[in-house]
């Protein structure tokens, strides 16, 4: 599929007087080396300490400071769905609303969005976990929408400048997911933006404020 261009091709179905539409996902075949992502936290400091541009997916969120990424989005009342589930002895649900994401950003400029989840997503945030980024001036380019019960600040993707460097951090393990073309695609529009001139994050933060997020 050389010379392909990620896009969405639009389909209709119509039987009678009923009809719908889909969005098929065309994606470019590509390949993206593991190398070019950094996954333990204390290297990645090293990293930005020697001025460096770092793309961090980090091995592990603590679960005290981050949610579970799911692609579902709760129906409209968590706090009652959650009773029941507590009832019947079954896992809570996560309670997220789905993804709002700055589809204008430069970084997502070879995985084309809408500014809400749709379906080359899934992959990306289902067995992830999104960061709780409370009280940290930082604004998610890819931020997962929070319960209004708990309302979190959640980043999945964001960008900053900390400890000499600029940081892109995506908490979805794209690089575990490489036989997934959508996460192989976004891996690779992430780690060309992190090398490109365009990488200039507008948010700065400490090393210690993101130590409070990658470490327990």
């Amino acid at each position: 599929m050389t010379g392909v261009q990620t896009c969405a091709l639009p389909i209709s179905l119509t039987c009678g007087d009923i009809s719908n539409g889909y969005d098929l996902w065309i994606f470019p075949e590509v390949k993206v080396g593991a190398d070019t992502v950094e996954t333990d936290w204390e290297k990645a400091k090293k990293r930005l300490a020697n001025g460096e541009a770092v793309l961090f997916m980090p091995d592990k969120l603590p679960e005290s400071k981050s949610i579970e990424g799911t692609y579902c989005t709760d129906f409209w009342n968590y706090h009652m769905f959650n009773l029941i589930s507590v009832s019947m002895k079954k896992p809570s649900p996560v309670g997220t609303l789905g993804l709002l994401i700055d589809n204008k950003n430069a970084m997502l400029g070879g995985f084309p969005s809408e500014i809400y989840s749709t379906a080359q997503w899934y992959d990306v945030v289902e067995g992830s976990r999104t960061a709780i980024l409370d009280g940290l001036p930082i604004e998610p380019a890819v931020r997962t929408i929070d319960t209004n019960d708990r309302n979190h600040s959640l980043g999945t993707i964001f960008e900053v400048n900390a400890g000499g460097g600029k940081l892109l951090v995506c908490t979805a393990r794209l690089d575990k997911k490489t036989d997934s073309v959508p996460c192989r695609q976004l891996l690779r529009s992430l780690s060309d933006y992190v090398k490109s001139d365009c990488f200039a994050p507008k948010d700065s933060v400490t090393l210690a404020e993101l130590d409070k997020i990658f470490i327990e």
